[in-house]
């Protein structure tokens, strides 16, 4: 048996030991992770449209990846056709992470893609911005008679994570668009796969729809490898919904289309245009769209 000197030796050891492990963890520097290169920042990119099922206000947002926040300038329309209107506000939000792209989500909603700054993960929240009621109304000023126009702030009431991971193929958002024949649904393309994905942001499953190169069976477009800045989409009155990924400035580049002419949901066909091909098709008749996205 041990004598009583040396069980308090054994003590002080493990007490000494575990002391030191504990140190050791909390003078541990935090993992370095670096943010994504400059070309994804939002100066680069269309701004996203945020609507609500009210046809009084809507808004356009931009990112701001070395600040980690994003801008909304929301456009309110008090009376239809009024001198002032519409009213403009902008609103500046604080995200966790370094975003890399933002997109319209359905009434009220906004998807924000980003990289975490603390795990390295990419990351794509919901925000749902809640109308406030009563919704702030113009006023008299009674010193100067001079109508008053509120600034107008939505507060963001929920961000919902539906994806955060790092996974080799999905190391960072490089588009979003909203998927127009599912709800609740959205278009994803990861930067460095270029890979095409529908992703379901109730219970953030994402199915692969396209791919620049061989994989798992799926459709391949080559083109969806090519550095396209910007992205929009539409619904036109013969193709039906249209997903366009284009160039900024004079890269050589064609356009690359999408088209889900039953809109169902499913691309019926992907392929690049050039600008002749772009107006043969009637896509660029303005008159010929349904809805800008």
């Amino acid at each position: 048996m041990l004598s009583m000197t040396n069980k308090r030796l054994l003590l002080a050891v493990g007490l000494i030991l575990g002391l030191t492990s504990i140190t050791l963890a909390v003078l541990e520097p935090p993992r370095q992770v670096s943010p994504p290169p400059q070309p994804l920042a939002g100066i680069d990119k269309e701004k996203a449209k945020l609507t609500f099922s009210s046809s009084m206000v809507d808004g356009e947002v931009e990112y701001f990846m070395t600040e980690k926040s994003i801008s909304i300038e929301w456009a309110v329309t008090y009376s239809p056709g009024g001198p002032s209107d519409p009213h403009l506000s902008v609103q500046t939000e604080a995200t966790r992470f370094w975003p890399t792209e933002v997109s319209g989500a359905g009434p009220g909603k906004l998807a924000v893609a980003g990289k975490d700054a603390r795990t390295g993960n990419t990351v794509i929240e919901i925000w749902e911005f809640t109308l406030p009621s009563p919704f702030p109304a113009p006023y008299v000023d009674p010193a100067s008679g001079e109508t008053v126009y509120p600034q107008i702030h939505i507060p963001v009431t929920s961000r919902k994570v539906v994806f955060d991971e790092q996974t080799a193929g999905k190391s960072l958002v490089w588009a979003l668009f909203s998927h127009h024949a599912l709800k609740d649904h959205l278009l994803v393309q990861f930067w460095d796969s270029r890979d095409l994905y529908t992703l379901d942001i109730e219970t953030g499953s994402l199915t692969l729809l396209l791919s620049p190169s061989p994989n798992q069976g799926v459709p391949q477009e080559p083109n969806l490898a090519n550095d396209y800045v910007d992205r929009w989409s539409a619904n036109h009155t013969t193709h039906g919904y249209v997903y366009f990924f284009s160039p900024k400035g004079n890269k050589g580049l064609d356009l690359l289309a999408l088209f889900d002419r039953d809109r169902d949901g499913q691309i019926e066909e992907h392929r690049t245009l050039s600008r002749q091909e772009f107006k043969q098709l009637g896509l660029a008749d303005g008159s010929a769209y349904v809805q800008y996205f």
